[in-house]
């Protein structure tokens, strides 16, 4: 696992969502982890099976998860300045975090550091799905790693 190209990682997706328009920016962690993930299986489909950012993929509740990258969402985004809103809400227990950059000239700088097979990955993803939680989970869901991983259920599975 690189650290480093988790943060990397995680701040060019944010960078990438700030094109959109303005309600379309804001991020939650799950749609930044699922972005991650298509962006490593990307990485992976290229590079023989190996992930940009070396964590190891599980199949876990809302498809492909890794609490690494998870745990690097917060110090990614205040790295880059990114803002961060938390939403309560009576219907649920825990609160939303939602993460979005004011700027966008920092996409410029970020995908300069990335493969471009990573920046298309990414950059088609966002286009078709933004912050729409239900499609993008509905897309990962489909992908083969976690196919393969949800034919093993009940316990949870590495998808690398």
């Amino acid at each position: 696992m690189d650290i480093s190209k988790i943060d990397l990682l995680l701040q060019f997706i944010i960078a990438a969502a700030a094109q959109r328009d303005p309600w379309e920016r804001k991020l939650g962690p799950i749609h930044l982890i699922k972005y991650a993930y298509i962006a490593d299986l990307a990485h992976a489909r290229r590079e023989g099976g190996k992930t940009f950012t070396g964590v190891k993929w599980t199949f876990h509740h809302f498809g492909p998860w890794s609490f690494e990258v998870y745990e690097r969402i917060d110090p990614a985004m205040e790295e880059i300045s990114a803002q961060k809103e938390t939403v309560s809400h009576p219907k649920y227990k825990d609160d939303f975090k939602r993460y979005w950059l004011e700027e966008q000239e920092k996409l410029q700088d970020l995908e300069k550091k990335l493969p471009l097979h990573l920046v298309l990955a990414v950059k088609n993803a966002i286009r078709e799905f933004t912050n729409d939680t239900t499609s993008l989970l509905h897309h990962v869901y489909l992908t083969e790693p976690m196919l393969k991983a949800a034919k093993n259920l009940p316990s949870t599975k590495h998808v690398n």
